[in-house]
């Protein structure tokens, strides 16, 4: 399997937790260790987007357009890619497995012109779980120029692959892995829901 070049988006305010989400800790595990982790068997290199310099142990690149969002932070990576593709994963997003990243490229090897990304278990389309091909670049930045923030714009302009999640729902914690948390309420949630050590990767 052809491994991608990994970004996990760090450089968003955070407003909604009123604390550094990538920092949190659920099971002894910072969100961003665990996306680190889980990304790592897939993984060319792995970056940070959206900071001036390393952050959590890893190399970072400063967004190229800051305050304007993920749509942004996805233009970054794509800028500083060197292989094929780029996994961009969001660091609110600590259940996600390797297990579903490897079926990502999986499927990225029958589509490698196109965006690939899966849908959640209410059928969303999960933008900051995906796999970017290169030439998609010149898109994102015809659509942040035109003032677009929205990151699943990209997938009407731009061919994609939507993966549903019938297609990996037989995976551990299936219906877990695309949740992302944002509020101090989705976190305490995260945490309860791990004490029974159900969120182990």
């Amino acid at each position: 399997m052809t491994k991608a070049d990994v970004f996990l988006l760090a450089g968003g305010r955070s407003s909604r937790m009123g604390r550094e989400k990538a920092l949190l800790l659920v099971e002894g595990a910072t969100f961003l260790e665990r996306v680190a982790r889980a990304a790592s068997p897939v993984a060319a290199r792995i970056t940070v987007v959206g900071r001036e310099e390393s952050f959590g142990g890893y190399p970072a690149v400063p967004d190229l357009r800051p305050g304007l969002g993920p749509l942004a932070g996805i233009e970054t990576a794509l800028a500083a890619a060197t292989a094929a593709a780029a996994l961009v994963i969001a660091c609110d997003l600590p259940l996600v497995s390797t297990a579903l990243l490897e079926l990502l490229l999986e499927r990225a090897a029958d589509s490698p012109d196109q965006i690939v990304v899966p849908e959640d278990a209410e059928g969303r389309c999960s933008p900051l779980c995906a796999l970017y091909p290169l030439a998609a670049r010149e898109t994102v930045a015809r659509l942040l120029d035109g003032g677009e923030r929205r990151p699943r714009a990209l997938f009407e302009a731009y061919p994609t692959r939507i993966v549903p999640f019938a297609e990996y729902r037989h995976l551990p914690r299936a219906e877990q892995l695309l949740s992302n948390v944002n509020t101090p309420g989705d976190y305490a949630r995260l945490v309860s829901s791990c004490r029974n050590g159900t969120c182990d990767l």
